[in-house]
This record gives structure tokens, sequence and C-alpha cells, in this order.
């Protein structure tokens, strides 16, 4: 074993990419291995520290890794580096340890979310006035050292909460090499847009670029004309500043005209929108190799002309459809005009306009015949047309079952008729099986239910918001889960937690 060539073990060790623990013992093996396996543990050094939140308290044992981490990074600094930031007061971590190799070189991936933390936590830093000069000198010493050692980075990841980096990243040594070939970017589209005029003059190899508080950032808008090809965009909102209404309203004239450029390319689009997003039927009609789309409205109650969103056919090649805060009818028009092969479509937080549920079961069963996940939303006259997809739509492996608002008073739907239609006509294939709101079972019927799918593949069940009727019943859980017929079961709070929703997502 310890005599395999490298592309062998390169592999081996690449398929335990995320398993710190083994590839740390693989150091100890011999120089060999151990030459072969550095690299692979520095190129996404990030990805063993939990992704931290603004004004989280971190564990101790968290802290202790960013020490040992740093502790490290810190001393490639030059020494001209290290005497400025002592001349500004900062004491960095620093020891005479020679390091065996120059581990620096084989980052491929910065996140600014832990150099902060690291700043803030252990060095005590913050935007606030007495220390953000500080923090300022500090991640600037370090963003050179990046930049002048780390060749062809991968990931650049800019986005903490409100924190921006301050500094152009294309003035320092080295920046050219090391962001040239850039392959994803996060951030925040409220950087200053010298930020963003400054990666575009050296950076047009960004395949993905994920947007955090999207704004109309003319900086931003040029970045992602100038690039090569795109391939990945996720366009997200998630401001709770004051002036958040008119914020999420932004027209974004310019960074939708530089979005068409790339349209025919795009694999993946994930959007907020609002009425104001004229652009975005252009998108999709031009979007010719798009194969996963997510729309999500801004505002929940705005009322939306579904022309700026389709008006024509298009998107020939979509698998996965995604739309949160829409109403029944846009999400059916949409089904209705996308030419591709769905197979996954997860709706969410709809507008209930309630004549249109059962029509919205009829859109998918008239149209896409391959579909293996869906979010079914209904009330009790919809019956019939669930009867009409579970015959027709025979590759179905998986549905979340959401009921809807009758009225001013909530009318419970009969979930015991579900469970019979369920055993009845859904084909072999169907074993996810998702409930969500108001739901009415009795424990005879879902008895029954589980004694009538023995002989099928093993349930994965899930209930949730305003619905734990099978929290009820744990004997009856365990009864089926130790004859196979249940594999498992959980409850979730929120919707949004949906592990089912998560398949259709990846």
């Amino acid at each position: 074993m310890t005599n395999l060539n490298k592309d062998v073990l390169i592999y081996i060790f690449e398929e335990l990419n995320d398993d710190q623990k083994s590839l740390h013992s693989c150091l100890l093996v011999n120089k060999f291995w151990c030459e072969t396996v550095v690299p692979i543990l520095w190129n996404d050094v990030w990805k063993f520290f939990e992704d931290p939140y603004e004004d989280e308290e971190i564990s101790e044992r968290m802290i202790e890794k960013y020490k040992s981490l740093f502790k490290i990074i810190l001393l490639y600094l030059p020494e001209k580096s290290r005497n400025f930031l002592i001349n500004q007061d900062i004491k960095i971590i620093l020891t005479k340890e020679k390091p065996l190799f120059n581990y620096i070189i084989y980052i491929k991936s910065i996140k600014l979310s832990h150099i902060y933390i690291f700043a803030n936590k252990i060095l005590g830093f913050d935007n606030i006035e007495e220390t953000g000069y500080q923090l300022f000198a500090f991640e600037q010493e370090l963003f050179k050292l990046f930049m002048n050692n780390c060749s062809s980075l991968n990931y650049l990841d800019m986005f903490y909460s409100t924190h921006h980096l301050k500094h152009q990243l294309q003035n320092f040594p080295g920046a050219e090499n090391c962001l040239s070939r850039l392959y994803e970017l996060r951030c925040n589209a409220r950087n200053d847009q010298s930020f963003f005029y400054g990666l575009a003059q050296i950076c047009d190899s960004i395949n993905k670029f994920i947007i955090e508080d999207l704004i109309d950032n003319p900086g931003l808008a040029r970045l992602i004309k100038v690039q090569k090809k795109i391939q990945v965009v996720d366009f997200d909102h998630q401001s709770d500043e004051d002036d958040d209404e008119k914020f999420l309203q932004d027209d974004l004239k310019r960074i939708g005209t530089a979005l068409k450029f790339h349209a025919i390319n795009l694999r993946e689009l994930s959007l907020d929108f609002c009425s104001k997003n004229s652009f975005i039927s252009y998108i999709l009609e031009n979007s010719i190799n798009l194969q996963k789309l997510a729309l999500s409205k801004n505002i929940p109650n705005e009322i939306i002309n579904e022309n700026i969103i389709i008006r024509n056919p298009c998107c020939p090649k979509l698998h996965t459809l995604l739309l949160y805060f829409v109403s029944i009818s846009l999400a059916i028009k949409i089904i209705e005009k996308v030419q591709g092969n769905l197979c996954k479509i997860g709706i969410y937080f709809v507008t209930y306009d309630i004549e249109n549920s059962g029509n919205f079961i009829k859109t998918i069963y008239q149209n896409c015949l391959n579909i293996e996940y869906v979010t079914i939303i209904m009330k009790n006259s919809d019956f019939d047309e669930l009867e009409n997809l579970l015959i027709k739509c025979h590759h179905l492996k998986g549905i979340i079952f959401e009921s809807i608002y009758e009225g001013e008073d909530i009318n419970m739907v009969d979930g015991n008729k579900l469970l019979n239609l369920l055993i009845k006509k859904s084909s072999n294939n169907l074993f996810k099986l998702g409930f969500y709101f108001n739901w009415k079972f009795d424990y005879n019927t879902l008895d029954s239910f589980f004694s009538n799918w023995k002989g099928r593949k093993s349930l994965l069940l899930e209930t949730g918001e305003k619905n734990n009727f099978l929290l009820n019943y744990p004997g009856l859980i365990k009864k089926y889960e130790s004859i196979g017929v249940i594999k498992s079961y959980k409850h979730q709070d929120e919707l949004w937690n949906s592990v089912y929703i998560k398949t259709v997502l990846d």
C-alpha cells in the first residue's frame, strides 16, 4: 500500500477530501505520502472550520483551530509586513519555526469570513473606530501575502454579513497570477464599485457568481459582463437594513443587461426578483442550456405582471424548477412554457390562490410525465387530479404534500383519503413522502397504510409546519421501522428544513 504510485495516491486522498482525521493520519506514513497529502489538505483549508455567523459565539475548540492555522500562515509574512504590523500595535502570533512546506502556495480558496473571525475573536479587532484601522492593516498584509503566493486561486469568498474588504486586490503584487483563473466568486453586492472594477481588470474566467444583498452595482455589472463564460448565477437578497423596501425594488437594469450576454451559457440561475426586473423574460427565452432555475419573489404580496417573468416557450434543457413566494398561476405558466424535461419541481411559501391548486396538479401531469420529485399544494376537492397525477407520472420518487387553507377557517385536508389513494394508485418508485400544514389522519388508516406498503421500497417520511401527527404514534413508527416498511421518519418545525426539499435543491 505504501508503494502505490502518486497518481493512485492522489485519487485515494481526494476521495478522503472531507475526512480531516484520515488525511492527517496519512501524513505520518512516510515522506512520499506526506508530500502527496499536504496539497490536498491545504487546497481548501477552510472547509475544516464551521461557517461563522455574525455575533455567534465561537467554541474554544474552534478558537484553538484558528490559532493553529494562522500561526502557520503568519510565518510566511515577509519581514517588512511583520514590522509594519508590529508598528500598528498588532500582536500577531509568531514563532521561529521553519515550516516543512511552503503551505501557502497550495491554497486555492480564500474566505474573508474566517479571516475576519480570527481578527475579531482572537486579535480583538472590529469595524469600530478604535480598532478599525488595525483590522484594515491586518487584512491588507494578509491579502498581500495571499496574492503574492497563491497561484491560480479557484474560489474567492468575500462575503461576511456587513463586513466588506476595503482593499483593491488587483493592486497587490502577484494579484494577476493569483486571480486570473478565478473560477467562483461569492461576495456582497454592496461592496464598493471600485472593488469590482478592480477585479474586472484581471478576472475574465469566473464561471460561478454567488451574490448576496443584490443591488444594481455598476462595478459588479462590469465584472459580470467581461467574463468569458458564466454558467452558474445565484443572486440573493438578505438585507435587514432600513431601506429594505427600496432595496428589494431595485430594477437591476445594469446587472440584467450584463447578464444577457451570458444567457446562452447559463446552466443554473437563482434569482430573487421584483416587478421591475424586466430582463428576466429575455434571459429565460435565450437560456437554451439552462438546467436548473430558482425564482423567489422579494415581496410576497407584490402583484407581478407574469409577462415580466415569462412570455414565450423557453429553457429546452431545464430539469429542475424551484419557486418561492410566487402565485400558483405564475407557477402554472412557467411549467407550461418550459420546453425542458422537468424532473424536479419545488414550489414553496406560495401565494395561495386556492382556485388554481387543482390546475397546478393538472399542469404537472399534462406537461411533466417524467417528474421524479414534486411539491403538491392541494385542498379536499383536488383528489381527482391527484389520482390522475399518480397514474400518469409513474417515475415519481418523492412528493411533499402541502395542504391549503380554504376560506378564513382552516379546513383539515383528508389525509386518510390521501393514504388510500397512494396505496391504490402510486407506482412502486415512490418512497419519499412529506406532509406539511393541516392534514387529518387517524391511527387505523395509518396502520393499514403501512401494512399495505409491505413489499415496496422502504419509506422515508417527514412531517412539519403544524403537522406532527406521527409524533403522536411512536409505537406505530417503531413497529414498521422494525420490519423495514419505514426506513426513517423526521419531523421538521419548518418547511425550509425539509430533507426532501434539499433533495430537490441538489
